[in-house]
């Protein structure tokens, strides 16, 4: 059975899919994938802290980076705060 026996095509109907969920679902499906990014961010972030915390001063230094800056980086490289410092990451 393709689309055109059925008279709509299912692309269409795959466009429809999100008008047809209540506004409730809608926006709990919202706050889901929002709540995945935010853990996804923190994990990320608890991540980089742990690397750069094993760096001795010597290597921070040379990186451009203070000890006292290692936990406000990691969560700027994760997107969780603003970036404050103007650094050239690659």
């Amino acid at each position: 059975m393709d689309s055109s026996t059925i008279g709509i095509a299912v692309s269409t109907v795959n466009e429809l899919r999100p008008a047809l969920q209540p506004a409730w679902l809608s926006a709990l499906l919202l706050a889901l994938r929002r709540h995945t990014e935010r853990r996804a961010g923190l994990r990320h972030a608890r991540q980089t802290l742990n690397s750069l915390s094993h760096l001795d001063a010597r290597t921070l230094r040379d990186i451009g980076l203070d000890a006292s800056e290692v936990a406000s980086v990691s969560l700027e490289l994760a997107g969780l705060i603003e970036a404050t410092r103007w650094r050239a990451w690659v």
